[in-house]
């Protein structure tokens, strides 16, 4: 007799809120526009070569939160595919990842600079 409860049973919940521009930015932010693999400066990079990598994939449990993120650039996260991040980025890597996977992210700054309110005097104010 064939057994059904595997056929039948429900299918766990995909992970499939993306990332808001916001916590986008503010990740950027946070990570000085640096890729965190290799280390180049992405101020000047066209916007589609700058990603974000969730170090633990969404796929496999893993958040939007500021702490799975980091900034890469194209190459970088083209290049890691699905091997741990731990086993895929070089020692330097590691350790830059480490320390800046913990510092806050500044979202009202993020959501200022994407609302063009950054810098007026008035809002500044009462920020």
């Amino acid at each position: 007799m064939i057994q059904l409860t595997n056929l039948c049973a429900p299918k766990a919940a995909k992970n499939t809120k993306r990332v808001t521009k916001t916590k986008r930015l503010a990740v950027y932010i946070r990570d000085r526009f640096t890729c965190q693999a290799c280390g180049t400066d992405l101020r000047q990079v066209m916007a589609c070569c700058i990603t974000l990598d969730h170090l633990e994939p969404r796929s496999e449990g893993g958040s939007n939160e500021g702490s799975n993120l980091v900034t890469l650039c194209w190459e970088c996260n083209t290049s890691r595919g699905v091997r741990p991040w731990r086993e895929f980025y070089p020692g330097g890597a590691i350790s830059r990842i480490e320390k800046v996977r913990h510092e806050p992210l500044n979202e009202a700054l993020a959501a200022a600079l994407i609302d063009g309110t950054a810098g007026d005097e008035e809002l500044e104010a009462v920020r």
